[in-house]
């Protein structure tokens, strides 16, 4: 073996904590909370690029922002004025987080996680109407409600984040 194998050989052990965790997440999942981290930016963006539509004297004055300056001298020289054209109108909160339309519906991995999210949901309606028969017999019963009350309300949140992914920032504490 070459050195260059060995150290990609290396490397490849070499694995951190966040990317064993999230290699070990169902693909639906990872995908959930990749949303989740984007959609945390996208009202903001959207209404800046709004905002930066209405004024021509708009300045990007960070170094990081130089990629963006560099494309826009680009489009101007190479290409027709059309292709930056007008903004269209400001989307509706309700648009601009519809998960089902954006991801989901094209998604292979989320529709089959949403089908094992229902199957979860189902049992857990199962367990809780059988828990509720014995409840008065035994402590077990009780606790094994309360669970299937806990795995009700946790699958119903991770279902409707499928459909939508509403973030608010007033609400990230």
């Amino acid at each position: 073996q070459t050195e260059l194998e060995l150290l990609a050989k290396q490397k490849k052990k070499k694995k951190s904590l966040m990317a064993k965790v999230f290699t070990n997440l169902p693909f639906w999942l990872s995908h959930q909370l990749s949303n989740k981290f984007l959609d945390s930016d996208m009202a903001f963006l959207h209404f800046q690029e709004q905002e930066r539509g209405k004024r021509a004297d708009y300045f990007m004055p960070a170094p990081s922002d130089r990629c963006i300056s560099a494309l826009r001298k680009w489009i101007s020289i190479y290409t027709s004025d059309d292709v930056l054209g007008p903004l269209p109108p400001p989307l509706p909160r309700s648009a601009m987080f519809d998960r089902w339309t954006q991801h989901t519906s094209h998604c292979k991995h989320c529709q089959q996680g949403l089908v094992t999210l229902q199957k979860i949901r189902r049992s857990s309606y199962a367990t809780l109407a059988l828990s509720v028969l014995g409840i008065n017999k035994h402590w077990v019963p009780k606790i094994t409600a309360l669970l299937s009350l806990g795995v009700w309300r946790i699958v119903s949140k991770l279902e409707n984040s499928f459909r939508v992914g509403e973030f608010k920032h007033y609400e990230n504490h």
